[in-house]
């Protein structure tokens, strides 16, 4: 029988809560997408108008069989649980029923129900706060001989494993993800350039540009964290367009203008709404 697991990341440290607290889970529910856009009604016109949709967090709910000793050691075991899930910090969760993926908690509430003196149902109910769950490895961990299920629950079966490393002045790269990864709203997105010659760097697939307007050198790493360009501990933002780089769920192709010798990495981790 397939051995089920639940893991979270606290304080860099894994624990299957499984193993920990002699519990065998049950059932995972996991709460669809819970929408937060305002709807505007205009009087006179039918219906509202539409406006692109934005996402509240929503539940995690995981079921669990404990048997105990006795009574005294199921509630032991209950206390420990409070102490180690009530953190004042968010971490991570994730399960043996999707082990490429995890998701960014920062509330549990636990509840059971006794059906003897030492077997209890647990009910746990986290808040995934982020709204979306995401790959468990970042696309630079990602290689052709990490493990299949890891490759299955991260939706890279239907697809070579690629690459997220290019050099020359086009190449690929794969969001396996099922949301647009936007560093404006948070979703973090990290490209290391080296080049000779002042580049813009394009992705082709949707549109989006970012333009660097002095010259480099291959001695110098162009890295665009997020929203912010830097070389070395140097923000260089005043020296952009001020535009970011977005990707699109699949494949999105890219073209670096005005620059030769280009080397460039992607790094970000998969989103799933």
């Amino acid at each position: 029988m397939a051995k089920y697991w639940t893991k979270v990341l606290i304080d860099g440290q894994t624990i299957d809560i499984c193993d920990e607290f002699k519990m065998k889970m049950q059932e995972i529910q996991e709460q669809g997408a819970q929408y937060s856009t305002t709807d505007t009604e205009q009087k006179g016109v039918d219906g509202y108008i539409t406006q692109s949709n934005t996402f509240a967090p929503f539940n995690l709910v995981i079921i669990y069989r404990m048997h105990t000793a006795d009574n005294y050691s199921l509630q032991n075991h209950y206390f420990e649980m409070k102490q180690l899930l009530s953190q004042i910090n968010p971490y991570y969760v994730w399960t043996e029923k999707g082990p490429g993926r995890r998701y960014y908690v920062d509330k549990a509430d636990i509840t059971y129900t006794r059906n003897a003196a030492a077997y209890a149902t647990f009910t746990i109910t986290w808040r995934v706060v982020r709204g979306y769950s995401e790959s468990i490895l970042d696309t630079q961990h990602i290689t052709a001989d990490i493990d299949e299920t890891l490759l299955w629950s991260m939706g890279l079966t239907d697809v070579e494993t690629p690459s997220y490393n290019f050099t020359g002045n086009t190449g690929r790269i794969f969001n396996a993800g099922t949301i647009s990864i936007d560093p404006r709203k948070l979703q973090p997105l990290k490209l290391t350039l080296t080049c000779n010659g002042q580049p813009t760097i394009r992705n082709i697939t949707n549109g989006s540009q970012m333009a660097y307007n002095e010259t480099l050198t291959t001695s110098s790493k162009l890295v665009m964290d997020g929203v912010y360009p830097m070389i070395g501990s140097k923000h260089v933002g005043r020296d952009t367009d001020h535009n970011v780089i977005t990707l699109v769920p699949g494949w999105n192709e890219f073209q670096i203008d005005g620059a030769s010798n280009v080397t460039m990495a992607v790094n970000f981790n998969f989103l799933y709404r």
